[in-house]
This record gives C-alpha cells, sequence and structure tokens, in this order.
C-alpha cells in the first residue's frame, strides 16, 4: 500500500467493481494505517487485517454490507472466511492466501491447509498468491526450473480435492520488473474451488486485469458473470461549476416547457435539467475516463513486452497513472458536498460522517 496510487486504485477497484469480498495481501503497513484506507473506502466495521512481520507481511480484508461474515480464523498468512448464503442459510468457506516464497515453509502452509480443509465442509474456494507454479508454460523468463519442483504444489493440488477455477486475461499474475535478461513473470495467483462448489457455480470466471500500482495482477472472481449491472445514481460535479456554457444548459433546460400541475411540472423541469448536464458533461468526462484507459493500455503494452520495454517510457507511464489517479481522487472527494478544508486530508472523520449522515438523509427522503 506504500505506491503513490496504490490507495487511489484499491479504492477505484472497490467503487467500479463493488466486491462482496475484497482481499489485500503483503501490505506491509499497520493497523492504524489501514484503518484509515478502511474509512475511505466507507466499510464501516466491515473489515479485518491481520498487521506485518517486519517489513513484510500484512493482510487486509473487507466486505460488502449485503454479505454476512459468519467468522474469520486468521493467521499471518492466511484468511479463513466463513460466509452465510441467505438463500438456504448454510455457509461456504472463501480462504484468502499468501503463500511464503521460501519452499520449506510453503509446503508447511499447504500442510495447514490440507489439516484446515475438514472445517470448510463441502463448499469453498481458496484463492490468492500461492507463490508458485504448476509447470514451465506458467513461467516466461528467469533460469529453467527441474520437472521435479513442481511436485510439491501439484501434490497440495490434488490432495485437496480441488480445481482450478477457469480465467480470462493475462496468462501470467506477477512480473519482477527487472531490465533485460533478468525480466521473469509467472502465475502465482490463482483460485481454486472444491467440487461441490463448482459444480453449483459452473459458470463462475477468474479475470486477471492488470494494475500498475503492484507487480501482481489483480484476479476478480465472479461466480455469476451474468448478473444485471445497478442503475447509477445522478451526482452533481462541483467541478462543472468552473466549466463554459453550464448556466446555459441549465436556463434551457428550465426553460422547456410542460403541462400539469405546478409539481409535476417542476419535477419534469428537474429531470430535463439532470438529463441536459449528463449529456453536457459526457464529453469532457469520458476525456478523462479515456485518459486513463488509453495510460492503462500503453502501461499493458509495455509490460507484455517484458525485460525489453521502454523503462523510461515505462517510469513515464507510471508517473502520468498517478497524477490521473490524483485527479480522480480529488473528484470523489467531492462527494462529500462541500469544499475541502485541507488538500491531501485522507483521513477525516468529519467527511465521512458527512457523508454517512446524507446517505441516511435520502434513505428517509
Amino acid at each position: 500500500m506504500g505506491g503513490p496510487s496504490t490507495v487511489s486504485q484499491v479504492k477505484e477497484s472497490w467503487r467500479l467493481l463493488r466486491p462482496d469480498l475484497f482481499f489485500l495481501c503483503e501490505t506491509k503497513r499497520k493497523k492504524g494505517f489501514v484503518k484509515t484506507v478502511a474509512r475511505q473506502l466507507r466499510v464501516d466495521q466491515n473489515w479485518f487485517c491481520v498487521e506485518p512481520q517486519g517489513k513484510s507481511g500484512g493482510l487486509f480484508l473487507c466486505w460488502s454490507n449485503e454479505v454476512k461474515v459468519l467468522n474469520i480464523v486468521p493467521s499471518y498468512f492466511s484468511l479463513e472466511v466463513e460466509v452465510l448464503q441467505p438463500s438456504d442459510g448454510s455457509s461456504i468457506w472463501v480462504i484468502f492466501v499468501y503463500c511464503s516464497s521460501q519452499i520449506r515453509e510453503r509446503v508447511e502452509q499447504w500442510d495447514f491447509f490440507l489439516k484446515a480443509r475438514p472445517n470448510w465442509g463441502n463448499l469453498w474456494i481458496i484463492g490468492g498468491d500461492f507463490n508458485d507454479i504448476c509447470g514451465h508454460e506458467e513461467k516466461k523468463g528467469g533460469r529453467r526450473r527441474s520437472h521435479s519442483s513442481f511436485d510439491f504444489f501439484n501434490s497440495f493440488i490434488g490432495n485437496m480435492g480441488m480445481k482450478e477455477i477457469s480465467s480470462l486475461g493475462n496468462e501470467t499474475t506477477w512480473a519482477n520488473n527487472r531490465v533485460g535478461e533478468g525480466f521473469v513473470k509467472e502465475k502465482l495467483d490463482r483460485f481454486f474451488g472444491s467440487l461441490d462448489w463448482l459444480s453449483n457455480f459452473p459458470n463462475a470466471i477468474s479475470q486477471v486485469n492488470f494494475r500498475s500500482s503492484s507487480d501482481h495482477c489483480m484476479i476478480c472472481l465472479d461466480s455469476s458473470p451474468f448478473k444485471k449491472p445497478l442503475k447509477k445514481r445522478f451526482f452533481f460535479d462541483k467541478r462543472w461549476l468552473h466549466r463554459e456554457r453550464i448556466d446555459e444548459v441549465v436556463q434551457k433546460s428550465w426553460c422547456v416547457d410542460f403541462s400539469g400541475v405546478p409539481m409535476y411540472r417542476v419535477q419534469s423541469k428537474i429531470s430535463e435539467c439532470r438529463i441536459r448536464l449528463l449529456k453536457w458533461s459526457s464529453n469532457f468526462r469520458n476525456l478523462s475516463n479515456a485518459r486513463m484507459k488509453l495510460l492503462n493500455l500503453d502501461l499493458d503494452l509495455e509490460r507484455k513486452k517484458g525485460g525489453e520495454r521502454d523503462w523510461n517510457k515505462w517510469h513515464k507511464l507510471k508517473r502520468e497513472m498517478d497524477v490521473e489517479y490524483l485527479q480522480e481522487e480529488q473528484y470523489w472527494k467531492q462527494k462529500a458536498r462541500i469544499q475541502w478544508l485541507k488538500e491531501g486530508d485522507k483521513n477525516s472523520k468529519f467527511f465521512h460522517a458527512l457523508t454517512l449522515q446524507r446517505r441516511k438523509n435520502n434513505k428517509d427522503l
């Protein structure tokens, strides 16, 4: 969580994807900092963390209000999470892992999961950074491993009685970002499911998404990939007040004549104003989105070149992406609907409380 745009990208992922569960490993941050991030994500008490050991490790989990977490069994390298299924009152276990880079310790951790598995019942999934691969096809660059070195991980998978969940996107999930022949990329992160879980969720897909703030890709598991998207609520962006022609847009929409009782006519004018503002603002709002998508695409293209990438261009693109995320963060700060008293204040109880209070008032109305 220490990079310039890491927290911004975490917040963006939480806001856009709206996941039920959100897990980060190797946070390298104490509980105080993680609590600040949780406050920015506005998850209230729906979060849990394991502090790092020295300067390495650290786990963070948060979940939406729609999810009922029944139990969390923590260790320094995993979180075993029991989640209620509202449909029938049963539970599913979701296990998040961050395995060691040292083979001896990693094998001990796998033995830990084998012993814990009976506690999970028949419906469970396990995913995260396993820090190992199944074969040569999952590694590009670096020293070639012996065939026998894959036996431990493949035996663990077989003994667990699980199957990897189908994935889309990048074939590898991690890169060391070293120049030239020292460049290595591997598939270290993935999700597995028990056979019963896979039978209950046959359409489940994991999406591998590149994130510029980390050397690992983000893995998004969707158990029901055909859900209907939620309708977005209208939000007036105060930055519009500094744009040209906004007065004209509002005036023209308010001058549209509607028939009916006075209250209906007022509501119709407000609706017309909202529609015209959205149409008018889409031009420059889309430019900002397009800019971020283009930067992310350029970064992804450079990433795929491995150690032969243009490293000057790579670092320049990352700096530009950091700037874009900073501007995007300023946009979301404005959702508190009041000017910030101090630029860069990312830990304000006042603004958090203000937003929660507005939400409550809107529900009461």
